[in-house]
């Protein structure tokens, strides 16, 4: 109900003057206006509520609180009234009804005079449990035209009924509430109430502030049709509309640029993390013009431009290297062969669980542990792929570190593939390299129990993609033979060929 359409002079709670943090809720109903205040719960002795009244007249006033009750209220809230008779503190038990129309207690009848002070101050000094204040109302005893409301009967057993089967309803939406699973969060960017321009952070200082700079486009070379800033934005919106535009080819060429590089192993311009002038020039202009155009015209599809790709010549050829290119073009800048590249890190980890069966392959979701509250020592122990491992700067799993994953607190748009002893001595002796060829051993075994030959097959085409040449296979014979003599285990000694195939370039690079 409106403040308005009730009799005498109403205060809202949100004309109220407040001290401390006090929240809008519209949670339990019936409330006048658009809600009503409480208090958290906290900061008790901390928080009060002002009601001030414009009267008309001096005269003797009925004042009334309005709140909404309920279990979670206080029972011991201290309202206290000003007015020419003086100072008067009511305690009100808010777990209770209202009894005068659902909404309203009296605190009583109060002389007014126009020329002293008249308000109600509701505080949470002393209590236990929410303060809650929705309105308070002054009705003039005896005034000519004034509305006076007078006390509802006590409930009748229909509307205690009512009442408790609503209270048992709101009690199991609370439980239905609780138990849905929480919905995904993720960081994102929001205004901020106040719009204001900022301090140069000297030599990137925030303790050392310098002159305040506009926001707005660069003076030097400005865009033909810089949009102008509204006061109450802070202007990202325009600049995502710049970067954006058709007319700014700029960020289209970068984009393009990197999914060319994650793709086939090198950018059309090979400083993927430098596309100004002291980088290199790209290898394919037109074809980088053609993407880049396409990709505007696609409505920026990421989907559309990696079909593009994948579908060309180029993507589908092989790694194998030919005399005649290997001599005039070594580095293959003119793209005559596909780029021989190992796993990323996070690939490498993936490749592992999948062939050894223990990939989770559920989608989304966190998989930070509950009561997680540093990142120092953490260990991830679950199976799901590498994209949801948590990233943590200070740890990394050890085999990310190993394999050059990148720095988690930069933007890195070329990754570093270093060579080195670390690298093998991680595939040789980590327990979840030795872990994985145990459940793969268990797995191949479990699948193909009789026949070795086709187990063998078996295990190169899940490990390498590939089926194993005639050396290969004696090779695998061998180690099977020599596990077999030294522990007499089949799980152990597939268990060894598991590992060998791990640890092999092969099962590193795409060919």
């Amino acid at each position: 109900i409106a403040a308005g359409d009730l009799p005498g002079i109403v205060i809202d709670d949100v004309d109220a003057r407040r001290v401390g943090d006090w929240k809008h809720s519209q949670h339990t109903k019936p409330y006048i206006g658009d809600g009503y205040l409480h208090d958290l719960d906290q900061g008790k002795g901390e928080k009060t509520l002002t009601f001030v009244p414009k009267l008309p007249t001096d005269g003797v006033y009925e004042i009334r609180l309005a709140y909404t009750p309920g279990e979670n209220r206080a029972a011991n809230v201290p309202v206290t009234v000003f007015s020419a008779d003086g100072e008067k503190t009511i305690t009100v038990n808010m777990q209770k009804p209202p009894a005068i129309e659902g909404r309203f207690v009296s605190l009583g009848e109060f002389r007014c005079e126009l020329a002293g002070q008249n308000f109600v101050l509701v505080a949470n000094q002393g209590t236990s449990g929410h303060v809650i204040a929705d309105a308070v109302q002054y009705l003039p005893r005896n005034a000519a035209g004034q509305s006076v409301a007078k006390e509802e009967s006590a409930p009748t057993n229909d509307q205690q009924q009512a009442a408790a089967d609503l209270k048992r309803l709101e009690r199991e939406l609370t439980e239905l509430k609780a138990a849905v699973p929480p919905r995904p969060r993720v960081m994102s960017v929001v205004e901020r109430p106040e719009i204001r321009d900022l301090e140069i952070h000297l030599r990137g200082s925030v303790h050392t502030l310098g002159d305040v700079v506009p926001r707005g486009f660069l003076q030097v070379v400005p865009p033909a049709a810089a949009a102008p800033l509204a006061t109450h934005q802070s202007g990202r919106k325009e600049l995502a509309d710049w970067l954006a535009s058709p007319v700014n080819p700029l960020p289209a060429r970068v984009f393009v640029n990197r999914a060319w590089y994650w793709l086939v192993g090198q950018g059309l311009v090979r400083s993927v993390d430098n596309f100004g002038s002291t980088g290199e020039s790209p290898s394919h202009p037109e074809l980088l013009d053609h993407l880049a155009t396409q990709f505007i015209d696609s409505g920026w599809s990421v989907k559309s431009l990696v079909r593009s790709i994948v579908l060309s010549r180029t993507y589908r050829q092989s790694t194998e290297a030919g005399a005649m290119g290997m001599k005039h073009d070594p580095e293959n800048r003119l793209l005559w062969r596909a780029h021989r590249r190992r796993l990323d890190a996070e690939c490498l980890r993936d490749a592992l669980l999948c062939v050894s069966g223990e990939l989770d392959r559920y989608p989304g979701g966190t998989r930070i542990r509950p009561a997680t509250v540093a990142d120092y020592d953490y260990v991830d122990t679950g199976f799901s792929r590498s994209v949801y491992v948590p990233v943590f700067r200070n740890a990394l799993p050890e085999l990310f570190e190993a394999f050059d994953f990148p720095d988690p607190s930069l933007v890195v748009g070329q990754r570093n593939r270093s060579t080195v002893a670390p690298q093998a001595l991680l595939l040789l002796n980590h327990p979840f390299v030795r872990e994985r060829a145990a459940a793969a051993a268990r797995r191949w075994l479990a699948r193909l129990p009789q026949d070795d030959e086709e187990r063998l097959a078996e295990a190169f085409r899940e490990a390498l993609g590939r089926p194993p040449q005639d050396a290969e296979r004696e090779l695998a014979r061998q180690t099977i033979q020599e596990a077999l003599a030294e522990s007499s285990s089949l799980e152990r000694a597939w268990t060894e060929l598991a590992h060998l195939l791990f640890a092999s370039l092969d099962f590193r690079y795409c060919d």
